[in-house]
C-alpha cells in the first residue's frame, strides 16, 4: 500500500511540475508576442514619430513624482570681505580686534588702512584711525 502512495505522489508531483512549466511557457510566449507587436509598430513609424516618442519618454522619465522629497534652497551665507559691512567705526563697535576687523574690510578699505605697531593708520593722511588699547576710533 505504501508503494502505491509513493507512486501516486510522484505522479502528482510530475503533473504539478508540468503545469508550472506550461504556465511559464505561456507567460514567456505572451511577453515575446507583445515585444514582437511593439517592434512591428516601431518599424512602420517615421523618423519624426520616433523622435516625438523619445521626447515624450524622456519627459515621463524626468517628471517629478509625489515620492520625491522637496529640497529647500540652501541658505546663502555671505563671506566676510565680500560685502560692505560698514564704516571703520561700526566695525570697531562690533569686533574690537584689528585681525577681526580686517576680515570684514572690503578691497577699498584694505587699500585705505594699514596696521602698524598694533594700531590702524589711514594711508592717505598718515594719521592713526584706530587704537585697540584705548578703543579710540577717529574715522
Amino acid at each position: 500500500m505504501s508503494k502505491i502512495r509513493g507512486i501516486v505522489h510522484t505522479i502528482d508531483k510530475r503533473i504539478r511540475q508540468e503545469e508550472q512549466h506550461e504556465a511559464l511557457k505561456k507567460e514567456y510566449y505572451d511577453k515575446m508576442q507583445t515585444s514582437a507587436n511593439a517592434y512591428e509598430q516601431e518599424r512602420y513609424k517615421t523618423e519624426a514619430q520616433k523622435q516625438h516618442d523619445r521626447h515624450r519618454y524622456n519627459q515621463k522619465r524626468k517628471a517629478y513624482s509625489v515620492n520625491i522629497p522637496i529640497r529647500l534652497a540652501k541658505k546663502v551665507v555671505a563671506k566676510p570681505g565680500t560685502y560692505f559691512y560698514g564704516t571703520l567705526c561700526k566695525l570697531v563697535e562690533d569686533f574690537k580686534t584689528i585681525e577681526e576687523i580686517s576680515k570684514y574690510f572690503t578691497t577699498g578699505q584694505l587699500v585705505k588702512y594699514e596696521e602698524r605697531d598694533g594700531k590702524l593708520y589711514n594711508l592717505k593722511t598718515e594719521l592713526m584711525a584706530y587704537d585697540p588699547s584705548t578703543g579710540e576710533c577717529t574715522e
